[in-house]
């Protein structure tokens, strides 16, 4: 059966080459050909910062995140956090003013009129007002 629908590729890695591949042009061809899919990144206990970097900017050729799990007791999170689904926050205009995951962390705004769009397949958008000095929580129905 054909599938369709947005994708999203979570790559567990622990920094060791071993694929003999070239993970940045793998990405950059998925990303060009037309499959709708985010690609997350799990780093397994990597200390290399420079390697971090590399994982970062792989998974934004992906158009996902990376995920730094420093041990076994963080993996468990590091796995949930890259399969929440991102939001965007929209102002009158259209433009994108925050970014977010679905049961995330708050994403602060000044209060005024949004729009809430859900990264889903179709993409679900919804209005919302915030209020000076008060939470404001959105709940997107498709």
């Amino acid at each position: 059966a054909k599938v369709t629908g947005h994708r999203v590729v979570v790559l567990i890695t622990d920094g060791e080459e071993t694929c003999g591949g070239d993970p940045a042009t793998a990405v950059e061809a998925l990303a060009k050909s037309g499959v709708e899919t985010r690609v997350d990144i799990v780093g397994f206990a990597i200390d290399e910062a420079d390697l971090k970097n590399t994982f970062r900017y792989w998974a934004s050729l992906g158009g996902g995140r990376f995920h730094d799990a420093a041990d076994a007791g963080t993996l468990g999170a590091s796995l949930i956090e890259a399969l929440r689904t991102p939001f965007h926050v929209l102002d009158a205009s259209g433009s994108i003013v925050a970014d977010g995951l679905v049961g995330g962390e708050p994403v602060p705004l000044p209060a005024g009129e949004y729009r809430i769009r859900l990264q889903a397949h179709p993409p679900v958008e919804h209005p919302a007002t915030v209020s000076s000095g008060k939470e404001t929580r959105v709940t997107l129905v498709p």
